[in-house]
């Protein structure tokens, strides 16, 4: 089911607790190929995603917590 991921891969999640499993199938995965190292692949939901790219883009401009 995962083979399709990579360690060049950016897999978007619409949840925080799919990436968690999406990333605990792929450790197990690799583990069961008898790998015992590899590279943790890029599977984040996907407001961390944004995040992560306003923040790269635009490194002087602050992101606005909920609370703000």
């Amino acid at each position: 089911m995962i083979d399709f991921i990579t360690e060049r891969t950016t897999v978007l999640t619409p949840h925080p607790r799919l990436s968690r499993w999406l990333l605990l199938q792929h450790a197990n995965k690799k583990r069961s190929d008898g790998i015992k190292l590899w590279t943790t692949p890029e599977i984040l939901p996907l407001n961390v995603w944004l995040k992560k790219r306003w923040v790269e883009s635009w490194p002087q401009k602050f992101i606005l917590s909920r609370l703000q």
